[in-house]
């Protein structure tokens, strides 16, 4: 309800108030993952994948993964937010198999499995920007 809510005035800048605030929450509730984890650039795959930066932070068993679209005005029309299969096709991100395979939004509280693809893990960026049009997960 909060994401749809931002999303219907977001010219008034509350979504960037809000994804930073909740961003620096998260850090510093995790500081250790963001000081001394590893930093674990991703693969995409798909019809959309240029139009995807991600990576993933890990240390020890806990994890986070940031997701953002890019050069949008390729994608949609101005003011359409960047969601759902609609504008994501089949573009997938691509991660390593000791992963976890679930995955909470820190931003919509939306939950997410990881399906094995090859020898990693997939997750699709449609769902992952199905409500919200950046993310961040921690895998669980």
């Amino acid at each position: 309800a909060l994401a749809q809510e931002l999303l219907s005035q977001q010219k008034d800048g509350r979504i960037k108030l809000y994804v930073t605030y909740q961003a620096l929450n998260f850090r510093k509730a995790h500081r250790e993952l963001f000081l001394e984890g590893d930093y674990i650039p991703l693969r995409v795959w798909g019809e959309r994948k240029e139009h995807i930066c991600a990576f993933a932070r890990r240390r020890g068993e806990a994890w986070v993964l940031v997701v953002a679209p890019r050069l949008l005005t390729q994608l949609v029309e101005v003011g359409q937010p960047p969601l759902g299969p609609g504008v994501w096709g089949d573009t997938t991100l691509l991660m390593p198999k000791e992963a976890p395979q679930h995955w909470r939004s820190v931003l919509t509280g939306e939950t997410l499995q990881a399906s094995p693809y090859s020898q990693q893990l997939a997750l699709p960026v449609s769902s992952m920007l199905n409500h919200f049009p950046v993310a961040l997960f921690t895998g669980n």
